[in-house]
């Protein structure tokens, strides 16, 4: 424990040479909480003076678009995970993720989402990639590129900072937690015309946890009212976002969609035991015989976590990850049946670019293989966002908005899970909720795109079940055996997938 530190939290990460607990440098903590508002502010006051063709976007438009922001901030990889670029104001857009926020942005701005479909579903990749590095949302893009520093730096302190701080809950970033409480909020409730403030309190709903987490709310409301005194924003905007943060510091009082998907989004971090009776930390604890950290549970004393030695909240920490990922074996051992996603509320949409060293290696200079990467990450995750976007608004397969519009839905940032080494998880409606969001649906839009046809490419596209109607969370270990079914299910029937490009 360091020096002068009156607490013991860390979170578990996973290495190469096997687990590791990182510990929270607490010394850094209140810093970093006052760079989040200094930028969480500057980007709400960029915001209000944001014009679409000669005018001021709407209210609802600034709320819409605060929202995604304040996601992609959360999620920062996306913002702080390229190579730096030289020289100040404009650049050009680097990455795929860029794209894809800049996409995510501008559709609230002057983004045509029907148009970027249609050009992407045409193959016309170099066109719809102009239009959107066209857009008012660089703006946005070239102030977080002038916080690239900064950004990396909270990125370190908060990747540490689990969601919750007792030993074998802690295997959760507090990020990770608020982004997927977002996106399962937005799936309980898909329409509304407060939907976005719901949204960005959702995201912002534990932010007290980043400086006290003994006493997170009021930690939250205090965030929200040192935010507010650093904005300069119209009235309008200004009551949008006090609504929002009523709504984060109010979260854990009723029955509502915040506290719902909160509840939801901590039983698949914690790997809660009403989800399973036979996996829980506090069974596994006995198992163990960590006597010591038990008791700090039974009473449900953060107190008595504080005091543990740094030795033992980190060896229980581990002692109890490794028996639970040997349940999840034993779990795996087993050949379930496939799981109805139609019972669902929402589901994961897991995105697989096949072959994908066998393509990079087509690219066997070091420029080339910079757009080897760029197509692997836009393909697997950019890609099937724009078109899920197209889907839930209802445009057809003419790029055009169909009758089937969604109340002005679209997909949230957030809902893009992960979207790296190949692959992609995305959140999306169940066929419930949304009748074209059937997987053979989602395939054929996806694998109809032109461009794949054009690269060669083939994508393995799959859904798992992740909330049920009566308030069911499936496990990640869970939905990777229904993930790794459906491919071995598909490969013993017809692996090739070009039959939707005819």
């Amino acid at each position: 424990m360091m020096l002068g530190v009156e607490k013991m939290r860390g979170k578990l990460i996973l290495t190469e040479g096997g687990e590791e607990v990182l510990e929270v440098d607490e010394s850094k903590v209140e810093d970093t909480l006052n760079q989040i508002i200094d930028i969480l502010a500057d980007l709400a006051n960029i915001i209000d003076i944001l014009k679409a063709d000669v005018s001021t976007i709407d209210v609802k438009q600034k709320i819409r678009l605060y929202s995604d922001i304040v996601v992609a901030v959360f999620n920062f990889p996306m913002i702080t995970g390229y190579s730096e670029v030289s020289g100040q104001g404009r650049r050009p857009l680097i990455n795929s993720f860029e794209y894809l926020v800049a996409y995510a942005l501008g559709r609230h701005i002057d983004i045509k989402p029907e148009e970027i479909y249609g050009l992407l579903k045409a193959g016309k990749l170099m066109e719809a990639l102009t239009k959107i590095d066209e857009s008012q949302a660089r703006q946005i893009l070239n102030y977080l590129n002038s916080k690239r520093e900064k950004l990396a730096e909270i990125y370190e302190v908060l990747r540490k900072i689990p969601a919750d701080t007792r030993p074998g809950y802690n295997i959760s970033s507090l990020p990770s937690h608020m982004l997927l409480t977002s996106a399962i909020q937005w799936g309980l409730q898909q329409e509304g015309a407060d939907l976005p403030i719901l949204r960005l309190a959702s995201v912002l709903h534990d932010v007290g946890k980043i400086k006290d987490y003994k006493n997170h709310v009021k930690g939250t409301e205090e965030f929200f009212n040192r935010l507010m005194k650093k904005l300069q924003v119209s009235e309008d905007f200004r009551r949008q976002l006090e609504y929002a943060a009523q709504k984060a510091k109010t979260h854990h009082q009723g029955e509502g969609y915040i506290d719902r998907a909160d509840d939801m989004a901590s039983m698949m971090d914690r790997i809660d035991p009403k989800n399973n009776p036979e996996i829980g930390v506090k069974n596994i604890l006995k198992e163990l015989g960590l006597n010591e950290v038990l008791n700090c549970m039974e009473k449900s004393d953060f107190d008595c976590i504080d005091n543990l030695k740094e030795d033992v909240y980190k060896d229980s920490t581990v002692k109890i990850f490794r028996r639970l990922e040997e349940k999840f074996k034993k779990m795996r051992s087993q050949e379930l049946p496939l799981r109805d996603v139609k019972a669902t509320s929402m589901n994961l949409l897991y995105v697989d670019f096949q072959g994908v060293q066998k393509f990079i290696n087509y690219f066997p200079k070091l420029k080339d293989l910079a757009t080897a990467s760029f197509l692997v990450d836009f393909l697997v995750s950019t890609l099937p966002f724009v078109i899920l976007d197209a889907m839930i608004r209802g445009i057809g397969n003419e790029g055009k908005q169909g009758d089937s519009a969604w109340k002005g839905n679209y997909l949230p940032l957030e809902a893009l899970l992960s979207g790296y080494g190949g692959h992609s998880m995305i959140v999306v409606p169940s066929p419930s909720q949304n009748s074209k969001m059937t997987l053979e649906e989602i395939r054929k839009e996806i694998l109809s795109s032109e461009i794949l046809n054009r690269l060669d490419v083939s994508l393995g596209v799959y859904l798992a079940p992740l909330v049920g109607k009566t308030g069911k969370v499936w496990l990640y270990p869970e939905i990777w055996d229904e993930i790794s079914a459906q491919m071995r299910a598909r490969s013993s029937v017809d692996w090739s997938e070009k039959k939707y490009w005819q």
